[in-house]
């Protein structure tokens, strides 16, 4: 149910924007900014419809005045602009499967805006999982780029865009390209991987000591070791199609004392599968542990991924031991999104609950790899929200 005081909040922000005309100016970007903070919120882009129209206004106020290619602020109107649309496509895209149609029109936009303008629009559709389009605007970027340094940093940040792009057209099939892409991207970057390009990338107010440059590269090694352990993962449930006849499989199963071994090599793959996942999440781990540099919201996301790829390899842990009792370590947390950001990043962690509820805590289930298994766990061994995490 929407809130109405969140919708009328969203009415009187809209309404306001619409009134600038052709003043602009400080105002506009003040409104922006106020519509861009409440986005921002974890179920707010569903209340930013009655604002649409404004923002379209005030798109073509920005055409209008030629306000793109000479801006009369250094382009935050637009960056502003850009980041409220991203961030209503993204809660939308969370709930309904939305066409890439309207990106064309950001492209179209965007287009005569300085370099600067397009790397910060770019740097909000990463950050609202946009990847196809940033992937378009870092390309171009990287070709114009005016140092080595910057040719670099774009260059890693345009592979490791791409790389996601692919793994939302081509689900499971582009996990293992995805994992190499991201493992080329960290080693760009000259000294230090990636964060050789930009020192000192703490923040506004970092001093340039360059301390927190070794992050940007970690993360992007854990990410494709992340691809490459999801990637092992759908080799594991695909080997479901080697179980042996059903004699074989019992005598087999009865010699090693283990009735997970009537499922045929699924299950000492699918536990190779739960070790590798398993090491991704104390990669996430020792990554938060030393990132004394990041912010709040980078520890987070850091221990939100740490607990998804956690929660991961019990599940395929649960999977292919005899008993399914659920670990008491996930009773422990309880992560709760605080941005629309942190929701994004949380599917991952919901989906595999819910998998986990259908196929553990039923009660016609039994231990071990059963027909269940085999129909709920089998096809959803990796769940998509867990590829594009």
């Amino acid at each position: 149910m929407r809130c109405t005081t969140c919708t009328g909040k969203y009415n009187v922000l809209g309404t306001q924007l619409q009134a600038c005309g052709s003043s602009g100016g400080p105002r506009m970007v003040a409104l922006l900014e106020a519509l861009a903070a409440l986005g921002g919120a974890p179920h707010a882009p569903a209340h930013l419809q009655p604002a649409m129209p404004a923002l379209q206004h005030a798109l073509h106020h920005l055409h209008r005045d030629n306000a793109i290619e000479n801006p009369p602020d250094d382009g935050t109107a637009l960056v502003l602009l850009c980041t409220v649309l991203f961030q209503e496509r993204a809660g939308k895209a969370l709930t309904h499967n939305i066409s890439t149609t309207w990106q064309h029109t950001i492209l179209n936009t965007i287009a005569k805006a300085d370099g600067w303008v397009r790397y910060r629009v770019a740097r909000a559709a990463l950050r609202y999982g946009h990847h196809g389009l940033a992937a378009i605007i870092l390309k171009r970027l990287s070709e114009e780029a005016p140092s080595e340094a910057a040719h670099r940093w774009l260059t890693a940040l345009y592979r490791a865009a791409a790389a996601d792009t692919k793994l939302i057209e081509e689900g499971i099939a582009g996990l293992e390209e995805a994992s190499s892409l991201w493992e080329v991207s960290s080693g760009w970057g000259g000294a230090g991987g990636t964060g050789g390009g930009s020192a000192g990338g703490c923040g506004g107010a970092c001093p340039g000591c360059g301390a927190c440059a070794p992050l940007p590269p970690a993360w992007m090694r854990a990410r494709a070791q992340a691809l490459a352990a999801l990637a092992r993962t759908a080799h594991a449930a695909r080997t479901l199609c080697t179980q042996p006849p059903p004699a074989i499989a019992h005598v087999y199963s009865q010699s090693n004392r283990d009735p997970s071994l009537k499922a045929g090599a699924f299950a000492g793959a699918l536990r190779k599968a739960a070790r590798a996942v398993t090491a991704v999440s104390q990669k996430y781990a020792a990554i938060a542990r030393t990132a004394f540099h990041a912010d709040d919201s980078t520890l987070r996301h850091l221990h939100i991924s740490q607990h998804t790829f956690s929660q991961l390899a019990q599940f395929l842990d649960r999977i292919a031991s005899t008993t399914q009792e659920r670990p008491a370590e996930l009773d422990h947390v309880d992560l709760k999104p605080t941005t629309l950001e942190e929701m994004i990043a949380l599917r991952a962690s919901v989906r595999l609950t819910d998998i986990s509820s259908k196929l553990f805590d039923n009660p016609t289930t039994s231990p071990g790899i059963t027909h269940r298994t085999n129909r709920l766990g089998g096809d959803t061994a990796v769940p998509p929200d867990v590829m594009l995490f």
